[in-house]
């Protein structure tokens, strides 16, 4: 049911393998993996999935396999991997190489320009046992997005994006695409889009209200510091956009939310400051000081969600003009710093 939502797939229980070459297989094992796709030696046979015992019990891991059953290789070996991660290959053991090291081939896995994805399902934390607990990713650049590698809570936007670039982009061949902030059309009624859950609309042009307990904030950045904060339980969304052509900058000079060893969406701060706003945003749990977020188009999202009554954060928002020109051949789109936490 989990997968039939977000995409045009159905799932339907086969134990008697009625349905030829369409059969994913869970197989209790000692191990848990799936091979990536079907597998071209045996096209005819079902895909299989192993899982233990604990690994079935465990959603993550298990929509983590299905997902690479149905073709989604890991986020970390993307071709273009080496444009966002660092890996430190010396700490990973020789049995694991293969499933980390390793880069896909562009012409086998295709990311339909689908952004580099810090928060997808798919992507190994910056630490694990198989390195004795010791930092093997590095996100380059961009210090607190390390905390973000390797959650196994649920598919990202994205994740779910290019499954339907795989599975289902085809039943809207005929229709023009019109989706705005990294929509894509929906399969079954193609003049409307899915959106990343801060926009709505046909086309994904409008911020969504998400929130709870909270106002819904909007905000034009203009040459004069603006402030804006939220605190206690509660979702508080702050919409940021200013003249088509400058950037925003928007810096936190405070941040309480609830801690997280692994930082996902909704369980703190997310700043969605990326063109594409369907690629999960800078999230920020725990504490934190001073971070500058630069944006790279006219818009920036931030999300606060207040787990705990002592939660709160406080920022400045401030237009850039001409940022481009400013920054030419010294800065990255989209920049971070993180000056202390």
């Amino acid at each position: 049911a989990y997968f039939q939502k977000y995409t045009c797939l159905n799932f339907e229980d086969n134990s008697n393998y009625s349905i030829p070459n369409s059969t994913l297989a869970y197989l209790n094992e000692s191990s848990c993996s799936s091979l990536v796709g079907k597998d071209i030696e045996d096209v005819d046979g079902d895909t299989d999935i192993y899982l233990t015992n604990a690994c079935s019990n465990d959603f993550g891991v298990v929509a983590h396999e299905t997902a690479h059953a149905l073709g989604l290789s890991h986020e970390h070996q993307r071709f273009d991997r080496d444009n966002y991660i660092a890996i430190n290959s010396s700490l990973i053991p020789d049995t694991y190489l293969e499933s980390i090291m390793k880069k896909d081939k562009i012409d086998i896995y295709a990311t339909f320009n689908i952004s580099y994805d810090y928060g997808s399902i798919m992507h190994y934390p910056s630490k694990s046992s198989i390195t004795n607990g010791e930092q093997f990713i590095y996100v380059k650049s961009i210090s607190p997005l390390n905390k973000m590698l390797g959650q196994r809570f649920k598919l990202s936007f994205n994740d779910f994006k290019l499954l339907n670039h795989y599975y289902c982009v085809h039943k809207c061949d005929n229709f023009e695409q019109k989706c705005k902030n990294g929509g894509y059309l929906y399969w079954n009624n193609c003049t409307r889009c899915v959106c990343p859950k801060e926009y709505t609309g046909e086309d994904c042009s409008k911020p969504k209200n998400r929130s709870k307990n909270c106002t819904f904030n909007e905000y034009f950045a203009d040459g004069n510091r603006t402030f804006f904060n939220s605190s206690g339980i509660g979702r508080c969304i702050h919409y940021i956009n200013t003249t088509i052509g400058d950037r925003i900058s928007v810096s936190l000079p405070f941040i309480n939310t609830k801690n997280a060893d692994i930082c996902r969406t909704d369980i703190g701060l997310e700043v969605k400051y990326k063109n594409d706003k369907g690629t999960t945003g800078l999230c920020l749990c725990g504490n934190y000081k001073n971070i500058i977020v630069i944006s790279e188009s006219n818009e920036v999202m931030v999300t606060y969600t207040g787990l705990e009554s002592t939660n709160h954060f406080n920022g400045y928002i401030l237009r850039i003009r001409n940022y481009s020109s400013l920054t030419s051949g010294l800065y990255n789109e989209g920049e971070v710093s993180l000056e202390s936490s």
